[in-house]
This record gives C-alpha cells, structure tokens and sequence, in this order.
C-alpha cells in the first residue's frame, strides 16, 4: 500500500517485481553501477544485445552481472515496479462448494542462464503458504465467460490455454443444477499419468 513501510526483504518478497528486466529499469540503476559494460548495454546500436539480456534473467542477474554498486537496497527498491497481480481460473462451483474457492496452480520451475528459477506465485503457494496462512485476493469477472442459461443446452469447452481450471468449475455447476445437457471436454496435456488432472471427476 501506499505509505506503508516494511523492511527491504519483506519489499522484494511480497511487493515487487525482481523477476522481470526493462530497459526502463536498466537506465534508472545504470547510474548506481561501476560497471561501463551496463552503460555499453544501453547505447542505442546495442537494441538486440539488450533484448537478449534480459530475456530469462532477473534482479539478482542484474545485480551480480554489473557490479560494483555504489547504492544502498533503500535506493533500488523504489525503482522497481510494483508486483503485479497473478490471475488464476476458479476451479470449482460456489453452488457445490460455498465455503470453498478451489484452484489448479502448476509450480513454475525451471533453468536459465546456469540457475535454477522459479515462478513467483505458483512456488510461493507450492513450497511457502502452509495452511491457515492469509492470502490478499480479488475476484475479477468476466461476463463472456459462462455456461448457457439453459441447463440442458449441450456444451463443447476447449481449453488450451485457460486449462481446465474453469471447465471443471462448469461441470461441478451443471451436475448442482441436474443439467441434462451433453458436456465435450477438449483439453491437452503431455503425460496421462501426472498431467490428467481431476480424472476421477471427469
């Protein structure tokens, strides 16, 4: 919030972002840098170098990559943007499950650049939030996005990209409601045995 104050660690945790390079940030930290190769990096004939930069690396590349700095953490951190907010599909029916929002969040975790990298709200849930832990949420509703208002209207759902966090939402509403309405699921993944997610319901 605006105001607030927290320590530098709680900062780079919980409000902003250390995962994403810009040539915006990298012109406002250059001047806190020794180093002339950041200054090289930022001349105008050097657009495909700098693309390849910072595509897969993050803050802490930045950091080890252009040293010596001659700023404080207090100084870095403004210049940083604000975490945005991570947007995920409920999974579930509020009909079939009113005390309940389910989710289906896959845990982002990969190499770049010799390290090992992680995403920022999917680890965070995997590995740090231990139940009864506080999340901040909102709820942002898209009104094209919804089951027929007749029940016994039959639905094809295709899910390539929003997955099938949405779709299982859908079945869990039809089966509340007695839907009589025929339900195709066309939703891929690489491997039956890990990746079928919710099969039983299916």
């Amino acid at each position: 919030k605006s105001g607030e104050q927290c320590t530098v660690r709680e900062a780079l945790l919980r409000h902003y972002d250390i995962t994403t390079l810009s040539r915006t940030l990298l012109e406002q930290i250059a001047p806190f840098s020794s180093n002339s190769k950041l200054q090289e990096l930022l001349q105008s004939n050097q657009d495909q170098a700098l693309k390849e930069y910072v595509k897969g690396r993050d803050l802490l590349d930045l950091v080890q990559d252009f040293g010596p700095w001659q700023a404080t953490p207090e100084q870095l951190v403004p210049l940083l943007r604000k975490l945005p907010a991570r947007l995920y599909s409920i999974a579930s029916s509020y009909r079939a499950n009113p005390d309940e929002v389910h989710l289906v969040i896959r845990a982002v975790r990969y190499e770049a650049h010799g390290r090992k990298r992680h995403g920022v709200c999917s680890t965070y849930v995997a590995d740090r939030l231990a139940p009864g832990d506080h999340v901040s949420i909102y709820i942002q509703t898209n009104s094209h996005f919804r089951l027929p208002e007749n029940p016994d209207a039959p639905i094809i759902m295709i899910g390539p990209g929003t997955g099938v966090a949405p779709f299982r939402a859908f079945m869990e509403e039809r089966e509340v409601l007695g839907a009589k309405g025929k339900s195709w699921l066309f939703y891929g993944d690489r491997r039956f045995l890990t990746d079928f997610l919710y099969q039983i319901e299916w």
